[in-house]
């Protein structure tokens, strides 16, 4: 849920310039997949997408994302959501923060024009995701993103989409970030919520270009500063997934795997864990 990607690489070779691109080709033994960075939410300046996103989606015969993408979008699952996020044990937003907390997130809201007192029985993870949409809405990012671009494109060329991991796993996820350590949770959110404005016209620039520093230094402040998130939103899914990526890779078929940029790059993150397995791994460039 935070950050993405970062700035400007141009490579000149003989009188022609390729781009650095968010999308990476993995092969082995003849078999291909690609593994392009998403950004979940865009603003409409940043249509049309990277050239590179559509020639890999021509070339690719089934699209792969986090989750079931149709079923996310199901006001079922909205309501799902909502109903794991709310406190059914007499607990309360404001009883569970302490006081210096509680103020600060309460002031936050206030500048987005949010009542806190309409969110007392959700838990602050929820509180969170619902003060984060509302302040990137009030930036004008507010578009499909990546994802949902490409999901409802395979819809209309009906070509196959799959996804990594249950809808429910998501949910889970959003509802529990910070279960145990709300005080802490909340501060850290908090800290990125004054960042925002400034981060999201860097990240998505960032992500156009396909450079990996940026976010390879906001991995290891995650890491540093919310390691039990890190575990949980990155090591824990991204283990989960390898193996569903390597079957890919024994198949005929090409596969476009579109995942959150987060979970592409570090040590930990999935370029790498395949690099380890002895595939090859290789920026696209177009």
């Amino acid at each position: 849920m935070k950050r993405i990607f970062t700035a400007l690489v141009f490579i000149i070779a003989s009188t022609l310039t390729f781009s650095q691109t968010s999308i990476w080709k993995v092969s082995k033994g003849g078999n291909t997949v690609y593994l392009g960075g998403s950004i979940h939410l865009l603003r409409a300046s940043d249509y049309p997408l990277p050239a590179e996103f559509d020639t890999i989606y021509k070339r690719a015969s089934k699209l792969v994302f986090e989750t079931d993408i149709a079923k996310l979008e199901d006001p079922a699952t909205a309501q799902k959501m909502l109903s794991q996020g709310m406190y059914k044990d007499g607990k309360t937003l404001k009883n569970v923060l302490n006081t210096k907390v509680y103020q600060d997130l309460e002031k936050a809201c206030n500048e987005v024009n949010l009542p806190i007192a309409n969110l007392n029985q959700f838990k602050p993870s929820m509180v969170v995701l619902i003060l984060t949409i509302t302040k990137i809405k009030s930036l004008g990012v507010s578009e499909e993103g990546v994802d949902q671009y490409f999901f409802l494109k395979a819809l209309a060329d009906d070509k196959k989409t799959i996804g990594l991991e249950p809808f429910e796993t998501q949910i889970k996820l959003l509802t529990t970030m910070g279960d145990g350590n709300e005080n802490e949770f909340v501060k850290h959110s908090l800290n990125e919520f004054h960042k925002m404005g400034k981060q999201m016209t860097s990240l998505i620039t960032s992500w156009k270009t396909g450079d990996t520093k940026t976010m390879i230094k906001e991995l290891e402040e995650m890491k540093t500063e919310y390691p039990a998130l890190y575990v949980s939103m990155l090591i824990n899914r991204n283990n989960a997934w390898l193996p569903q990526i390597e079957g890919f890779l024994t198949d005929k078929e090409v596969e476009f795997i579109i995942v959150g940029s987060l979970h592409l790059h570090g040590n930990d993150g999935l370029l790498t864990l395949l690099r380890d397995k002895g595939y090859q791994v290789k920026q696209v460039q177009i």
